[in-house]
């Protein structure tokens, strides 16, 4: 995706705290930057270390005059030494148990990025869950990490995404 680069974007906001609105699990990101849109995050640590399992982040998609046939970006973003060849998905755990993988998109020296495009319909899905399972391998020779990724808040933050934007027009 030319010119996206969500594990950046996430970098240089997540922290600004005069920014950041959170709605229970999830935080919405303004990044106040003219062409940047809002978008929601939810980091997941490890009760353990303490360490970054999982950032999950939702970017709108915006498209004009045209019917969008997607709302939103989906990313995952885990440690760097992950299983590549095995993919990252997360999974429906309420009805329809349902897998969705995302595409690896980057990695660097501490984090490796994936990407999905996520239907009206499936944002819809999330929003009406509690939770779903984030499933990748830490590393190549270990078994499946499966993170359970909260889902409360979405729908608020979700809904205040257009008024994040509209604050600076």
């Amino acid at each position: 995706m030319p010119g996206f680069a969500p594990d950046l974007l996430a970098q240089q906001h997540a922290d600004k705290d005069t920014l950041n609105r959170t709605y229970k699990d999830w935080t919405i990101v303004d990044p106040a930057e003219p062409g940047l849109s809002c978008f929601v995050i939810q980091q997941v640590f490890s009760k353990k270390s303490g360490a970054k399992l999982v950032e999950a982040s939702l970017y709108p998609i915006e498209t004009k005059g045209a019917k969008k046939s997607f709302e939103a970006i989906f990313t995952l973003s885990v440690p760097t030494g992950v299983d590549l060849v095995s993919g990252i998905a997360y999974r429906h755990v309420e009805g329809k148990k349902t897998a969705i993988g995302l595409e690896w998109q980057s990695c660097n020296s501490k984090r490796c990025t994936a990407t999905g495009k996520i239907s009206r319909k499936e944002l819809k899905r999330l929003r009406r869950e509690k939770y779903v399972v984030v499933g990748f391998r830490p590393l190549p020779t270990s078994r499946v990490l499966n993170v359970p990724l909260s889902l409360l808040g979405l729908t608020r933050a979700w809904r205040e995404i257009d008024r994040c934007g509209q604050k600076r027009k």
